[in-house]
C-alpha cells in the first residue's frame, strides 16, 4: 500500500493519490498545502542574497532619451 510522502497517511486506490510538479506522489488531502509549501521553497531559493557581496547599496546609472519619455 502506498503511503504520503507529506503526511505519511496509508493510500488505498489510485483516486487519493497526486503527483506534485516535485514527483513525489502525495495525497488530495493535503497536495494544495504541500505545493504551497513547494513553491514558497523554490521561491525563498531564487531570493538568497549573494554572500559574496558587500550590503551596501548599488546606484546604477540611467540614462534616458527625451523621446523615450
Amino acid at each position: 500500500m502506498a503511503q504520503c510522502s507529506n503526511c505519511k497517511s496509508k493510500l488505498g486506490c489510485g483516486c487519493q493519490r497526486k503527483t506534485a510538479t516535485d514527483g513525489r506522489s502525495v495525497c488530495v488531502n493535503c497536495a494544495a498545502k504541500y505545493e504551497y509549501d513547494l513553491s514558497l521553497t523554490n521561491r525563498n531559493k531564487l531570493v538568497q542574497p549573494n554572500p559574496t557581496k558587500s550590503d551596501a547599496p548599488v546606484i546604477q546609472k540611467v540614462s534616458v532619451r527625451l523621446s523615450d519619455v
